[in-house]
């Protein structure tokens, strides 16, 4: 016959002091890091967060004000660098600028600068002066030019005056010694050669006014020859010349022989006077002073 079990009337002894026990004993709870959660949850974690930030802000605002300061530090070294250079820079322009001797040595920026300006200023001054002087080379070179055309014009003026002067007086010269070389047995010959150097008017005058002279020498049978050697020219212009000619002339005849067997010298003084004709000199008259 099968074995009976118990029923649940009956319980275990040992099950319920076990469930007795189990509910008296105390709930414990379990920790907090037990379960996962920090001092920091909630608003414990809000709050050390804020408090981390202003941490955190603050630092960041004192290092940048650090850093500020230094760069402004830094910034007030720089200009206070540069404004000694400028004024140091300054002080060497307006000592350049200051009339002085110039030393010769020295490296300064300021004596460099110096001398660079003393030699532009140099070569200005040479430059101009080369162009000065090239100007006045210039102006003296045409000035000199003009002065030697005309002393060219004036020499050939007095070229052309002298030998105009010289045509004249020798033209004069010949004229009175051919007008007074004659043999009264040949009048013709000197009516030829008086045609030949005359103006046909004086030419004409002449040979009429001498007609009393010409008889009383054809009596006596003189024979002149004449010549002169001096002359001068008493005026001259606008194709006239008047002339003085000094004559030495000899008269001989028959009559006079025996006394003058050289001949009779007489010396007159005569003024000849030329106009000048299709490019040649005519006596206009003859007149014995």
């Amino acid at each position: 016959m099968p074995k009976s079990h118990p029923t649940s009337e009956a319980p275990d002894t040992a099950d319920v002091d076990s469930g007795v026990e189990a509910d008296e004993q105390p709930v414990v709870e379990p920790s907090s890091e037990e379960a996962g959660v920090t001092p920091l949850d909630g608003d414990q974690f809000l709050q050390a967060n804020r408090t981390n930030r202003e941490k955190y802000r603050a630092e960041a605002d004192e290092k940048a004000a650090k850093a500020a300061r230094k760069a402004a530090r830094s910034r007030r070294g720089a200009e206070g660098e540069t404004q000694g250079r400028t004024q140091d820079t300054a002080g060497a322009v307006d000592e350049d600028r200051t009339p002085r001797k110039l030393v010769a040595g020295g490296g300064g920026g300021g004596a460099r600068w110096t001398r660079w300006a003393s030699k532009i200023g140099s070569r200005s001054w040479a430059v101009a002066v080369m162009v000065a002087s090239v100007v006045v080379l210039v102006a003296s070179t045409a000035v000199l030019a003009v002065l030697y055309v005309d002393a060219e014009r004036r020499a050939d003026a007095a070229s052309a005056g002298t030998a105009d002067t010289t045509t004249i007086l020798d033209t004069a010269r010949r004229y009175a010694s051919e007008i007074s070389t004659y043999n009264s047995a040949d009048y013709s010959d000197l009516d030829r050669r008086i045609r030949e150097i005359s103006t046909p008017a004086f030419t004409q005058t002449y040979i009429e006014s001498s007609q009393d002279a010409r008889r009383g020498s054809t009596e006596a049978e003189a024979v002149s020859t004449a010549k002169a050697d001096n002359a001068g020219v008493m005026s001259s212009g606008d194709g006239k010349a008047v002339v003085l000619v000094t004559l030495d002339q000899t008269l001989k005849s028959p009559q006079t022989a025996q006394q003058f067997p050289e001949g009779f010298p007489y010396q007159s003084r005569v003024k000849v006077t030329l106009v000048q004709q299709d490019g040649r000199w005519l006596m206009e008259d003859f007149a014995v002073l």
